[in-house]
């Protein structure tokens, strides 16, 4: 019977975590200072239900532009949402790389509003900037995509291939075009 309970044990240690029915990765990316025609982002968005999503935003966005702002609909698989996840749990076991922040209660106790933002201190003056922003197990973690620090972050650099990659080769490439001919009408 010892030996049973001890396998059993192994088993449950090395066994991987399961995925919480909350989990949500978000990439935020910006381009580097330019003229508003120029500038773009985008956000990438993947769920354990196998929703994701891409919007391109061209401008600088406020409440007042008229810049525009393109949203796809991704069908992510389990397993492209599960390996977003387990490179998420690396990333965050290596307490340097990842920021928690509580979510913050809305209406709705069951559901936290968790909003992701990306912080204008990360990254390089006038250079690119991103964020990766996951929600888990209703916590919300945030890890900053400061390309030096890129370099020195195995884990954080697969998780935003992982999500890149969600991503149909096609639909970036139909949404840089589009990018592009609008800058050119400008």
């Amino acid at each position: 019977m010892s030996l049973f309970v001890t396998v059993f044990a192994a088993l449950l240690a090395t066994a991987p975590e399961r995925m919480p029915s909350d989990f949500e990765a978000k990439l935020l990316w910006s381009e580097g200072s330019s003229v508003p025609a120029s500038h773009y982002e985008y956000r990438i968005a993947v769920n354990a239900r196998g929703h994701g999503s891409i919007v391109m935003i061209l401008g600088y966005p406020t409440a007042f532009d008229d810049y525009p702002k393109w949203k796809v609909d991704l069908a992510v698989t389990l397993g492209q949402a599960e390996n977003v996840y387990a490179l998420f749990e690396k990333a965050r076991k290596d307490r340097s790389e990842t920021r928690r922040a509580p979510c913050v209660k809305g209406g709705n106790r069951k559901k936290p509003s968790c909003q992701p933002s990306i912080n204008d201190k990360e990254g390089t003056i006038g250079g690119p900037r991103c964020s990766i922003t996951v929600v888990s197990n209703h916590e919300l973690f945030q890890l900053p995509c400061d390309p030096s620090k890129l370099e020195r972050s195995v884990g954080r650099e697969s998780l935003e291939n992982a999500l890149l990659e969600t991503v149909p080769n096609e639909v970036m490439d139909r949404l840089q075009r589009q990018r592009l001919d609008y800058s050119e009408k400008k």
